[in-house]
């Protein structure tokens, strides 16, 4: 138990940063594609915000922004907290406001709640350690 605390206190993001740029990938092409996969109700509430393509190309710009992070190799602690808050943000409104919206709990599958968490992670792990200062 005191490894895993360890981990989660001192060890690297860029794992999960790389698990949030598949997971963006993934649903950029969901969501650009004409015959759609994601579920008909997740797709309603997203579009109380805005349409689906429009939800693509903010999930592509995620994809680009943490892919940029992870092989740039200069310490960038602005463009860190800047990338990491727009994940975070991107992917609460994405999975977790629609089920709030809908209050349907089928949207709360366990990935749905997995993958907002993490980003959540990766952006409270913004300069946090002297690990993620240099990776900033």
């Amino acid at each position: 138990m005191r490894e895993i605390a360890r981990a989660l206190r001192e060890g690297t993001t860029r794992p999960t940063m790389a698990l949030l740029v598949v997971a963006s990938l993934f649903q950029t092409i969901q969501l650009l594609m004409v015959d759609p996969l994601t579920s008909r109700p997740h797709r309603v509430a997203l579009s109380f915000v805005a349409d689906h393509e429009t939800w693509g190309y903010a999930h592509a710009l995620a994809v680009l922004l943490l892919v940029w992070r992870l092989w740039d190799k200069t310490a960038r602690p602005l463009c860190a907290w800047v990338t990491n808050g727009y994940t975070c943000a991107l992917w609460v409104m994405t999975f977790l406001a629609p089920a709030v919206l809908l209050r349907d709990t089928t949207l709360m599958a366990t990935p749905l709640v997995v993958i907002p968490i993490s980003a959540m992670w990766v952006l409270m792990r913004t300069e946090a350690t002297r690990r993620d200062r240099e990776h900033a």
